[in-house]
């Protein structure tokens, strides 16, 4: 790795990482050991955007543990990309100049990593996408192709790009290069090179590879078949074991017997006329591999572009219960894919269909969105709810707030709190705050916060506890996950192991506020500090910071360990003690839940992972486990 100079570690990340980190990481002359030593301060020097942080240190950890191993590449199959500066100018370019001395050219350096003024590309003839021969075979006769003569000689660069007119010798024309590996170019991207005559040898060459078509294809035919195995093998990089399936194959079957059957296999090798290549996949999928987002977004959509278009002859007419039995046969033919532990009322492939973020619904979504408006499924009438009786309770909530919180009212208070549940389940309905709840029913704040406890075990009866089973897996997590490059206030290894299981979970790369933000769960404060004062100060400045419900840790003079946690719900404190930070965790969602909050914007992903694969509860019929949640879940299983 150390080894690669700057060309070559631009050649071997560009199957790792998206062209314009590539160009970023060329831009700045970065080698393979300079590499190797970036972290996250030192990309954020560059103002460089928090998305490509995370892609370069995630494939710089997979270097590390052996996952990815980078070969040094030969340069002489490098051409410049057709997005040239402004205000660079190539001219006087030969046929017989290297590509180092026309790297030599003038052009417009940049100061940061964003600015990159010359792009690397591959020749067209070592193309990667799947159609890649295809579609550069179709633009036989076309002046916008053109190819550098930088090339090795041997290759069939011609088969891929030709000129219909030749210029002379000592005029300037314009002319484009293309690539299978990017797009077509702008007309505002030009080159004006001054070509010399081309040799009489190339001349021939050029004639038989424009007559002959069947070399043509046969290239393309071998083109394709190198792309379908490096995809290949890149699909056993991002694969992994699943844990060991629940259900048999047989009892799978038995499952809602009556839902329609597909043949996975069938589908997934018929790769003729198909642009989604699935074909090289199956072997994996025989083994009980689980396949990563990329391959596995491939294969889902292969599945319901054949539901929609061959089973069905429109995407309307595919019914929900053709939705589900494509969900079964998936499962069935590939166990792995069940859900890794039951769920009372759910079938073990629910979230691959379900209507909430399921595999299969969501590629119907973009394939009707992609459909003319007259074709579309437009949505049904939405039904008013009828509005319910208040509930009767022979309890005074004021009598019962007047009690004297102590041993001797303990028992009264905690049968008065049960018998106005009815009470607070129509104030969450109402959307009553916080506040308004806790004016009602102070007591909610009394006695270490064990009504609030009571209060979400009278909500959801069969939820489980978190905290034994997520134990488990934080030195699992830290073992594997932790690169040292998270920089966190919170000296906590239950807290850094929440943080990398967030960073796992999808969220926009380019929205700074979706990435969870340390502040929003936990704020530290050092003794001697006026608590409720420093909460209403927050409070009043209010914006970007956490406003409800969040924890507030009260660290030592010495240690950085933390000593107490509070719980803050709107203003008001909530002592827990000294506890461990999982058990802060539990408290935080339970109040969550129980005065029907939402959960913080950066972290949502992470409580919904909690809520569906570990308390395993749901807030309506409809509402199953993400598949992204799922993912997760297979992953630490797998550990």
């Amino acid at each position: 790795m150390e080894e690669l100079d700057v060309d070559n570690l631009a050649l071997a990340l560009m199957d790792y990482l998206p062209l314009p980190i590539v160009n970023a990481l060329k831009g700045q002359q970065v080698s393979g050991s300079c590499f190797m030593s970036l972290n996250e301060s030192t990309l954020k020097l560059f103002d460089f955007p928090i998305g490509h942080i995370f892609a370069i240190m995630k494939v710089i950890s997979q270097i590390k543990e052996g996952k990815i191993v980078l070969q040094a590449s030969s340069s002489e199959n490098i051409f410049f990309s057709e997005r040239t500066p402004s205000n660079s100018v190539l001219t006087n370019i030969n046929q017989n100049q290297s590509i180092k001395e026309v790297e030599g050219l003038p052009h417009t350096s940049s100061p940061t990593f964003s600015d990159i003024p010359l792009k690397f590309l591959k020749c067209s003839t070592q193309s990667k996408g799947d159609d890649a021969g295809k579609k550069s075979a179709s633009r036989k006769g076309k002046n916008s192709n053109f190819s550098l003569s930088s090339c090795e000689s041997g290759d069939t660069d011609s088969d891929n790009t030709t000129e219909t007119s030749k210029p002379k010798t000592g005029e300037t024309s314009e002319v484009k290069r293309t690539s299978s590996r990017t797009r077509q170019p702008s007309s505002k991207s030009k080159v004006t090179p001054n070509i010399s005559s081309s040799t009489s040898s190339q001349k021939q060459k050029r004639v038989h590879s424009s007559n002959n078509t069947e070399s043509t294809s046969d290239s393309d035919e071998s083109g394709n078949s190198d792309a379908c195995r490096e995809e290949g093998q890149r699909a056993k990089v991002t694969s992994f074991n699943p844990p060991l399936p629940l259900r048999t194959i047989e009892e799978l079957r038995n499952i809602s017997p009556s839902l329609p059957s597909f043949d996975i296999e069938s589908i997934l090798l018929d790769d003729e006329n198909s642009k989604e290549r699935t074909k090289n996949l199956v072997p994996l999928l025989k083994e009980g591999k689980l396949l990563g987002s990329k391959e596995r977004k491939r294969i889902f959509r292969k599945l319901v572009n054949h539901l929609c278009f061959k089973h069905v002859d429109d995407p309307s007419k595919a019914t929900a219960l053709m939705r589900e039995g494509l969900a079964k046969s998936m499962v069935v033919t590939y166990p792995q894919y069940q859900k890794a532990f039951d769920v009372e009322g759910k079938t073990p492939w629910s979230y691959i269909w379900s209507v909430q973020g399921g595999h299969i619904n969501n590629v119907i979504k973009r394939i009707q969105t992609a459909l003319p408006d007259s074709k579309r499924v437009k949505k049904g009438k939405v039904v008013k709810r009828k509005k319910k009786k208040l509930p009767s309770c022979n309890v005074d909530p004021k009598q019962l707030s007047l009690l004297m919180p102590d041993r001797v009212n303990r028992a009264e208070i905690f049968d008065g709190m049960k018998k106005t549940f009815p009470l607070r389940s129509l104030a969450r309905e109402k959307g009553s705050s916080i506040t308004e709840i806790l004016s009602e029913f102070p007591h909610l704040l009394n006695y270490s916060g064990e009504l609030i406890g009571a209060e979400y075990q009278e909500m959801f009866p069969n939820s489980k506890d978190m905290c034994p089973d997520m134990a488990k897996f934080v030195p699992k997590v830290l073992k594997n996950w932790d690169d040292n490059t998270i920089e966190v206030k919170c000296k906590d290894d239950d807290f850094k192991a929440c943080l990398i299981l967030a960073l796992k979970l999808p969220h926009r790369i380019r929205s700074k506020s979706t990435i969870p933000q340390e502040e929003e769960l936990i704020v530290l404060v050092q003794p001697g500090v006026d608590l409720e004062g420093f909460v209403a100060e927050r409070r009043m400045d209010g914006k970007g910071k956490p406003i409800q419900p969040y924890l507030l840790g009260l660290r030592g003079q010495i240690t950085t360990e933390i000593l107490k946690y509070f719980l803050v719900l709107d203003g008001n404190l909530l002592e827990l003690g000294r506890i461990p930070f999982l058990r802060c965790i539990d408290w935080l969602f339970k109040t969550y839940v129980v005065f029907n909050v939402n959960y913080p914007s950066t972290w949502a992903q992470f409580f919904r992972f909690l809520q569906t694969c570990f308390y395993k509860i749901y807030f309506s019929s409809n509402d199953d486990i993400p598949p992204s949640s799922v993912d997760l879940f297979n992953k630490l299983a797998a550990l």
